[in-house]
């Protein structure tokens, strides 16, 4: 509930930069310094590195969170979650894995 209000008051970019800056941005950074600094990830910007991972683990449960399909889960759930969540990160980001330190520039669709 209290991340719907905030959401809901930020479109007062104040208000939404001040909670992010004191809330989910100041928790995020020691993953982001993990991925950089982890030698055998490929990682070349942590911040892209764990908003990439925690849009992996919020996958399976966000929406059916909100729309209260599955509003909890127990223990093997939650690990069952974070490991298929691992293993596709892994596979982008791991020694061999074909990733680049920079992307290749996006491609204009086709019409």
């Amino acid at each position: 509930m209290a991340w719907r209000m905030v959401i809901a008051a930020a479109a007062d970019s104040a208000a939404g930069r001040m909670f992010c800056e004191n809330g989910p941005a100041k928790g995020l950074e020691p993953l982001q310094r993990c991925f950089v600094q982890a030698g055998h990830l490929h990682a070349a910007d942590g911040r892209v590195a764990e908003a990439l991972f925690r849009a992996l683990v919020e996958a399976e449960v966000v929406e059916l969170g909100l729309f209260h399909v599955r509003p909890s889960l127990n223990d093997g759930a939650i690990r069952a979650v974070v490991v298929r969540a691992v293993d596709v990160f892994m596979r982008a980001y791991a020694p061999g894995s074909g990733a680049r330190e920079k992307p290749a520039a996006p491609r204009p669709l086709a019409r």
